[in-house]
């Protein structure tokens, strides 16, 4: 598939501006480790995005990394120094992995056979579990019952 020539051309303008400024201002921190430009095709058939990526490995004059395929992505790249350029296909395996992970509608059962829980009655803390406070009187806290209602 041809890249976009106006968004291709702004893309790399958009990389030399950004060296230039880096260049010109080297106390401004850039990334201590590697950094990854990733491409992604458009999401079709995996045969289709896979013929995408060996388009773009033949172009960069790569092959494609067997250990992404692992994983159901199918990718190449190509270093410059710390800048990697990627591209990769998430076959259709993982991106309904991630689909169940993400949104399990479907994916879940619940248990239709639930025990009812069990209830747990408190002796209430006013009247030790009499149902009378210390008038002989009916319990306000507890209307008499000596469970504490509150639990």
């Amino acid at each position: 598939m041809p890249a976009d020539t106006d968004h291709h051309t702004a893309f790399i303008s958009g990389l030399r501006q950004l060296a230039t400024f880096l260049e010109a201002n080297p106390e401004v921190p850039v990334p201590r480790h590697s950094t990854s430009i990733a491409y992604f095709p458009q999401r079709t058939t995996d045969a289709d995005m896979c013929a995408e990526i060996d388009r773009i490995a033949a172009l960069c004059g790569t092959k494609i990394d067997p250990e992404s395929l692992t994983h159901d992505h199918y990718g190449t790249a190509l270093c410059f120094g710390p800048i990697r350029y990627e591209a990769f296909a998430i076959l259709a395996n993982a991106r309904a992995r991630h689909n169940a992970v993400v949104n399990p509608q479907g994916c879940v059962t619940p248990d239709t056979k639930t025990e009812p829980l069990p209830v747990i009655h408190y002796r209430c803390c006013t009247c030790n579990g009499t149902g009378i406070n210390g008038d002989n009187q009916t319990c306000l806290d507890c209307d008499g019952t000596g469970i504490d209602l509150g639990a």
